[in-house]
């Protein structure tokens, strides 16, 4: 990533209001500064950020040029396609989470219940993102049960502790400390570093 520059627009799309959105698209599109694979990833993060606006504003999108209405980029919106159930919002480690739970074609996995907050998933990205089997652009911002589906072809679930193993002793990340410097929660990474260290110490 380019450093400052890509993070500037992660903060910006993290503290935009909707009207903000389609001028922060042209900057984006418009920096030299950027690569274009940067230029992808914050385009995909500000469509993300658009359509949790559209499901809770209940917005109509119509494209300016056709007068036709158009279907918003689907996430939160659909539930994750129907895979999933709100079940509210929680707060931990000093942040808000909307919790998920699975439909029961989706429960294979076990898991019972997903938390997701964006400035998490966001500093995932930037840190793990390279770890994830298939290199999944959305991997941090669905449901670990849609994994592996038709709804999230070519990757698998992979518990985030190994994926911070995996970043660290590939080198993309110096040390679990450095997921606090991008926003997660201290408390939040020390939980996931106790995990990773009582799995470890289980007999294989």
């Amino acid at each position: 990533m380019s450093g400052d520059r890509f993070n500037y627009y992660l903060k910006t799309i993290l503290n935009a209001s909707f009207t903000d959105y389609l001028d922060i698209l042209d900057q984006i599109s418009n920096d030299p500064l950027l690569q274009d694979y940067e230029v992808e990833e914050l385009e995909r993060l500000v469509k993300r950020s658009m359509s949790s606006q559209y499901s809770r504003f209940r917005l109509r999108v119509v494209n300016s040029k056709t007068g036709e209405e158009e279907s918003p980029p689907q996430t939160t919106a659909d539930n994750f396609g129907e895979s999933s159930q709100f079940v509210g919002e929680e707060k931990m480690y000093g942040l808000n989470w909307e919790a998920y739970s699975p439909k029961e074609n989706f429960s294979q996995l076990g898991i019972k219940k997903w938390y997701y907050n964006e400035i998490v998933a966001l500093a995932f990205d930037q840190a793990l993102l390279a770890t994830v089997p298939g290199n999944f652009p959305s991997y941090f911002h669905v449901p670990p049960w849609v994994l592996g589906t038709h709804l999230a072809p070519n990757t698998r679930y992979v518990p985030i502790p190994e994926l911070v193993n995996s970043a660290i002793t590939s080198g993309l990340i110096p040390s679990w400390d450095y997921l606090v410097l991008l926003g997660v929660p201290r408390e939040f990474v020390r939980f996931l570093q106790t995990a990773s260290a009582d799995s470890s110490s289980k007999p294989q």
